[in-house]
């Protein structure tokens, strides 16, 4: 089945026109977090900052909207001492 990974950040949503053949939804969920994990760090390296409430939207082939991973369960956040 494909898989689409579609990266909403607040009110924006960049689509996923291409999408991935995946054997199932847990390789969908792999690819999910791999992505995010990437994101996550490319920022820190580069300074950049990631919009609160970004998150990856997996959609299945029939446009159903199949998980919300949110890009906040791959950053830690500290309070200042």
């Amino acid at each position: 089945m494909r898989y689409f990974f579609h990266l909403r950040e607040g009110d924006r949503l960049t689509r996923d026109a291409a999408g991935m053949p995946l054997p199932n939804l847990e390789s969908a969920i792999d690819v999910a977090k791999t992505h995010a994990n990437a994101l996550v760090d490319n920022a820190a390296r580069s300074g950049r900052a990631i919009v609160w409430g970004t998150e990856y939207e997996v959609e299945d082939a029939s446009g159903r909207l199949v998980m919300v991973l949110p890009l906040s369960h791959f950053v830690e956040i500290s309070k200042a001492a």
